[in-house]
């Protein structure tokens, strides 16, 4: 009576560490694509940031425009008047 506790080789599966390499390669993807998203939505944030930028200027641009032209109009109805 002498036999040994050694599985039968002919079984399928996983062995122990055949699932923890899968599982530790699957954790290093998900980190990698963790990081990945981080930065994307980093530029995402700082693109925003220069959008809104840009509108405000845009706005001042033409809110300055507007007020030279007012300027003009209002010196050229004087200088009509006259």
């Amino acid at each position: 009576m002498n036999k040994s506790i050694r599985p039968n080789r002919n079984e399928s599966g996983f062995t122990l560490f055949e699932l923890l390499i899968a599982i530790t390669l699957i954790a290093g993807s998900m980190m990698a694509l963790h990081s990945i998203y981080l930065q994307l939505l980093s530029k995402k944030i700082q693109l925003s940031n220069i959008r809104e930028e840009l509108i405000r200027q845009s706005n001042r641009y033409e809110i300055s425009l507007s007020e030279k032209n007012n300027k003009l109009l209002d010196q050229q109805k004087e200088s009509s008047q006259k």
